[in-house]
């Protein structure tokens, strides 16, 4: 797993994406920003970290089960 950002309240960041999101945007939103990449590792590094929080709100099951049901 990939270590947080640090200097970032992130139960304050996940409780705002769980209230304005859906689940299938949470799916698609982590499906979407897999391939991202950049040029600064650390950037690259922060990305994935959002991405495996994402799955992690969801579950993989239901990440998965999101992401086919919506063609990703």
């Amino acid at each position: 797993m990939t270590k947080q950002p640090q200097g970032h309240d992130e139960s304050e960041l996940f409780e705002h994406i769980r209230e304005q999101f859906s689940p299938e945007a949470v799916a698609a939103i982590a499906a979407w920003l897999q391939p991202a990449s950049t040029n600064n590792p650390e950037v690259d590094r922060q990305i994935q970290w959002f991405i495996e929080q994402l799955v992690e709100m969801l579950g993989t099951d239901q990440y998965n089960a999101l992401c086919e049901e919506l063609g990703l």
